[in-house]
């Protein structure tokens, strides 16, 4: 039997994985802009986010927006992810229909001003001929938030973020449609992760009427909501709000018309070409005002990654019930490559109806287990009010999420995702592989006569996410140290590449060369 879904239920779920088709596309569409003015960690975000969410009175919504399908639902059905994205547009368009439309219901359910949709609906407002990909409108058509997607395997918006260079090229297209909109919000997103941004006053009371950036940290779509000590620190908040949750409190921030912002800074000095300005800490800070709880989070010129998923396994979603990407174990390791090769799997999804009585109140968070480390384990209960359970859906060959960052990892050369220390990465000859692997088909470059013969490395327990390709067929990863380890590429059946850490297949992500 079908349950019926209210906004309170939509807005505190995470979205469904992308499936990423056989074939994507590999360029960088970053535009060759620069933020120039002061950036500032907006590190408060998530907790403001809270406070927006808390603030609704969630046991009067009666409204019955959605119905979840029957427990043994049928995997071909609409509710399941289906379509194959392979460029921007699909991204984009999976994005509209699961953040979008979603959220659009929820905002005309609880009277919001607001609406998804495109940019050419609006009424008087031009962009120097420049159209962004997805908007937020009121009810008269007029701009209230700009953003801007990417696609998820081409932009690695935590890469970004590691670097304040970087993250000033990220956000420079993005900086300026806010600037020449005169609007105050806008996101940039690849549906897998997002950043939140605004423009507003510099938070030094010296620089005052001084207009900034402010950059939030990132918001995984996998996220889904949970409790959070009401009054405890920013920090008690990080991956405890849900992308959905993030969109409401825009919805309700702009609802009002209070999103104009006229920054009569000079163009130049907001928005330039990439590479006209050198950096220091003073040009990256996190308010002492937001950040005075947690002393290393106040520091200048660094942006804090945000935390991993709050719990291993099964995804609470109405849509979809894939679990969050976490590194693999050696128990899962074989499971993994196995789901790989799997277009789709069952999976099912059962809501107990609230109680119409109670407002619906957030759920316990709970300790994780060795257990809840596995993706085929469910998460802890969603709240008292209603409960989401399933089997977890087979996830698309696709790199995976980084996890939370040790000392190390302050590096960009770091590799993201924690591997049990039982793990090797070996560099040996694609014969070897051949023999005990014959599916498998090198594609690293012969080891003929006349030809550069790759290093040969010791057993490496360092994790492999991302493999950089030299050239004439050699490529190697980063190590915690910086240096260089080469390795050889074998692909799948569907065309994925991965290494081989001891015996056990580890898919990665291929890049250009590192200059």
């Amino acid at each position: 039997m079908a349950t019926p879904l209210y906004a309170h239920d939509l807005t505190r779920s995470p979205l469904p994985n992308l499936r990423r088709g056989r074939q994507t596309t590999t360029s960088d569409a970053t535009h060759n802009l620069e933020y120039m003015a002061a950036l500032v960690h907006w590190n408060t975000f998530e907790r403001e986010v809270r406070d927006v969410f808390n603030s609704i009175q969630w046991g009067s919504q009666k409204e019955i927006l959605a119905y979840a399908p029957p427990v043994k639902g049928n995997p071909n059905d609409t509710w399941h992810e289906q379509l194959f994205c392979g460029d921007e547009h699909s991204t984009l368009a999976r994005f509209n229909q699961n953040v979008g439309h979603v959220m659009t219901s929820v905002f005309q359910s609880l009277g919001y001003s607001a609406r998804f949709g495109d940019f050419k609906a609006c009424r008087g407002t031009t962009i120097d001929n420049k159209v962004p990909d997805v908007v937020l409108l009121d009810e008269t058509g007029r701009l209230r938030v700009v953003g801007e997607a990417k696609t998820p395997w081409a932009h690695d918006l935590e890469e970004f973020c590691e670097g304040q260079k970087s993250l000033r090229h990220c956000l420079g297209q993005l900086a300026r449609y806010l600037y020449v909109a005169k609007i105050t919000y806008g996101f940039l997103t690849t549906y897998d992760e997002t950043i939140f941004v605004k423009q507003a006053l510099h938070p030094d009371k010296k620089k005052s009427g001084q207009m900034t950036l402010w950059y939030s940290n990132l918001i995984k779509h996998h996220t889904p909501s949970t409790a959070a000590t009401p009054g405890s620190s920013h920090m008690d908040y990080r991956g405890k709000v849900s992308l959905r949750e993030c969109f409401l409190f825009l919805g309700k921030m702009t609802s009002t018309g209070a999103s104009v912002c006229v920054n009569n800074m000079k163009s130049a000095n907001w928005v330039d070409t990439k590479g006209k300005k050198k950096y220091d800490d003073s040009d990256h800070i996190s308010p002492s005002v937001s950040s005075s709880e947690d002393s290393s989070d106040g520091e200048r010129g660094r942006s804090r990654p945000p935390p991993p998923p709050p719990a291993a396994g099964q995804s609470q979603h109405w849509q979809s019930l894939r679990p969050p990407a976490q590194p693999p174990s050696n128990a899962t390791s074989q499971s993994r490559s196995q789901s790989r090769s799997s277009a789709a799997a069952t999976h099912q999804l059962a809501l107990r109806p609230r109680d119409s009585q109670r407002p619906p109140q957030h759920p316990a968070p709970t300790a994780l287990s060795a257990a809840s480390q596995s993706r085929s384990q469910s998460r802890p209960p969603a709240p008292s009010t209603y409960q989401v359970t399933g089997q977890a859906q087979a996830s698309q060959p696709r790199h995976l999420a980084p996890t939370a960052p040790s000392a190390a990892s302050q590096s960009r050369s770091r590799s993201r995702p924690p591997a049990p220390s039982t793990q090797q990465v070996m560099s040996q000859a694609s014969s070897v592989h051949s023999q005990s692997h014959p599916q498998s088909r090198p594609v690293t470059r012969s080891q003929t006569q006349g030809q550069l013969k790759a290093p040969t490395t010791k057993p490496s327990n360092e994790p492999v996410e991302t493999v950089y390709e030299e050239g004439a067929g050699k490529y190697y990863y980063l190590d915690a140290t910086g240096k260089k380890r080469y390795v050889n590429i074998f692909k799948d059946e569907s065309g994925q590449p991965y290494v081989y850490s001891g015996k056990t297949r580890r898919y990665v992500t291929i890049k250009k060369h590192r200059q």
